[in-house]
């Protein structure tokens, strides 16, 4: 597919597909924006602060927070629906003592602070069919392994994964439910 885009290699240039999305006509004209992953912005912001850092805490800190920034403006482009992609990993729930797959991000604190910046956390998963063959699948709902959730309460426990098949069937319950509420 020929789908426009911008390609990245830092965190400043990161922050200029921002400007570019949310205040440009050529930007301002999609109604969905995707970022391909987060998890390498927030790598690649933290190898630049790490070099102009001496103490490499206030590197992760200031990775932390800038990171955390543009995720939230992203997010909050009006009219606009967005999607991130993250690398999976393990992470432990120090209140319930337990281990979850979820996003993976550089730094302790990014890793906590990230799924609850989104209405929708999902885990792509693989699953064998009664004919052998593999299948994908979207899980939205938070199981003993993984880290999900579905704000929205439109969705199955396993969806197919189609992005627009998603929003669609959440658009359409927001729509139902506001009819049915006068």
């Amino acid at each position: 597919h020929s789908i426009p885009q911008i390609t990245i290699t830092n965190f400043n240039e990161f922050k200029e597909a921002y400007e570019v999305v949310a205040f440009t006509d050529w930007g301002r004209q999609f109604p969905g924006v995707a970022v391909d992953s987060a998890s390498g912005v927030a790598e690649n912001c933290l190898g630049v602060e790490i070099k102009t850092q001496k103490d490499p805490r206030r590197a992760y800190g200031k990775m932390h927070d800038d990171v955390l920034e543009y995720l939230k403006k992203f997010r909050d482009l009006p009219g606009r629906h967005v999607y991130f992609s993250f690398k999976q990993g393990r992470v432990k729930d120090e209140v319930t003592n337990t281990t979850l797959y979820g996003p993976d991000m550089p730094g302790q604190q990014l890793v906590k602070d990230v799924p609850y910046l989104f209405d929708e956390l999902f885990s792509l998963e693989v699953h064998k069919g009664a004919d052998g063959k593999d299948y994908r699948w979207l899980r939205t709902k938070t199981s003993f392994q993984y880290d999900c959730k579905d704000r929205s309460g439109a969705l199955d426990e396993w969806q197919q994964p189609h992005l627009g098949h998603v929003m669609h069937k959440i658009l359409t319950h927001h729509s139902s439910r506001s009819k049915a509420n006068g």
